[in-house]
């Protein structure tokens, strides 16, 4: 079985955790990139042409004043989503965001991370399978900015959805994963750490 995303990070996380640089990078190169544009572009189309629903809809809608969410507080949230998208069409695995502007702050080339995210192509990683806190009710349509309201979404989703309802879209929520996955939060101190010492040697 083809290795996905989340285990792909995975191995790269560790391997930069053990100082196995070159692993980490070996790793990162095989990170399925062109397919997932593809994936992006599907999922985008499926949304904007053939659910028929018009950008006029997204553009006239007033943009919402959005309250600080401490992280302690989207942390909540996401374990207790197990970092997992809730839309019952995706169920993607998600990386915590600090997790992933890590290893782009150690391999630059290999994961890049620049301001607005773009050029697109370059930030799948980020675009698909980061960690999002997503607003059900969205709050330009009168959603609360409350727990009640919060799930954890991928970006993708997110994204996609923007500020319309699930019905607009024909998609449903499922129930939280029941998994032990964390968004490899657990692993971002040690990560941090060899990012304060700076990047090793990658090993032969």
């Amino acid at each position: 079985m083809p290795a996905t995303v989340d285990m792909i990070i995975t191995d790269a996380v560790l391997a930069v955790i053990e100082s196995r640089d070159a692993d980490a990078e070996s790793a990162l190169a095989s990170l399925p990139i062109p397919a997932l544009f593809d994936t992006y572009d599907r999922d985008r189309g499926r949304v904007w042409r053939g659910q028929g629903i018009g950008i006029k809809k997204m553009s006239s809608t007033p943009k919402p004043r959005r309250s600080h969410i401490p992280e302690r507080v989207k942390l909540d949230v996401f374990r207790s989503d197990a970092f997992t998208c809730r839309y019952a069409h995706c169920r993607r695995r998600t990386i915590y965001l600090p997790v992933l502007k890590v290893l782009s702050a150690l391999f630059p080339e290999l994961l890049p991370c620049r301001r607005a995210w773009a050029p697109a192509r370059e930030h799948m990683i980020y675009l698909l399978y980061s960690t999002s806190l997503e607003h059900v009710v969205p709050l330009a349509q009168g959603g609360e900015d409350a727990r009640s309201n919060w799930v954890t979404s991928c970006y993708g989703c997110n994204d996609l959805k923007g500020h319309l309802h699930m019905e607009d879209l024909e998609w449903t929520l499922a129930d939280p994963a029941s998994s032990d996955w964390d968004g490899l939060v657990r692993f971002l101190p040690q990560l941090q750490e060899r990012k304060a010492t700076g990047r090793a040697v990658a090993s032969n």
